[in-house]
């Protein structure tokens, strides 16, 4: 799966072994985690990505195949359940549940850790009615740019690393001066 994304940086490596080094639920009933996931290839340094990942019952998994394939990990059956595990990236209701946690400064705990959500002061006031319509706009270079409610514009990066990123440093630092040219710094994960 990860090698057919456009987000994943090592589509043109080998990779030798790919595991998961943590899984924090985000939706309640545990049907959507954030996976931190190792990538280890034949030659080079491993990398550490982020992967939504959701289980959807067999109707919605239909739906989820007509309005996004490429989301689709595989298919499951177990008892007389089946369905599929997809990219939660692509599903509305993750996308709600990720705005919220930042509204609302959730944390969400693994195993290991834990994901702390924050949002500046002025994000909440948008989004009193909640959210209208989301959407994936692409996937490029380790991000997959989301639109909210036609207002805000999230980037969820898929290519972990230690330490500060810079460009949302930047992004933070502009909209505390009031620098009109860039998306204002809203919130982060």
């Amino acid at each position: 799966y990860l090698s057919c994304c456009n987000w994943f940086g090592g589509r043109r490596r080998t990779i030798r072994r790919a595991s998961i080094l943590e899984g924090i639920p985000i939706s309640k009933g545990a049907l959507t985690y954030l996976l931190i996931l190792r990538v280890e290839y034949t030659e080079g340094l491993p990398e550490l990505y982020l992967l939504p990942l959701s289980f959807a019952p067999h109707d919605k998994a239909e739906r989820i195949r007509e309005m996004a394939p490429q989301s689709l990990i595989a298919w499951l059956k177990t008892g007389s359940k089946d369905g599929a595990i997809y990219d939660g990236s692509y599903d509305d209701e993750f996308r709600q549940n990720l705005l919220n946690m930042i509204l609302h400064k959730r944390r969400a705990r693994g195993e290991q850790g834990e994901l702390v959500f924050r949002s500046e002061k002025a994000m909440p006031r948008y989004y009193d009615n909640g959210i209208a319509a989301s959407e994936i706009l692409g996937n490029a270079q380790g991000v997959t740019y989301i639109k909210l409610n036609d207002r805000f514009f999230m980037k969820l990066y898929r290519l972990l690393d230690e330490g500060v990123n810079h460009g949302l440093d930047m992004t933070r630092f502009l909209t505390k001066q009031g620098f009109a040219n860039v998306p204002p710094f809203e919130g982060e994960i």
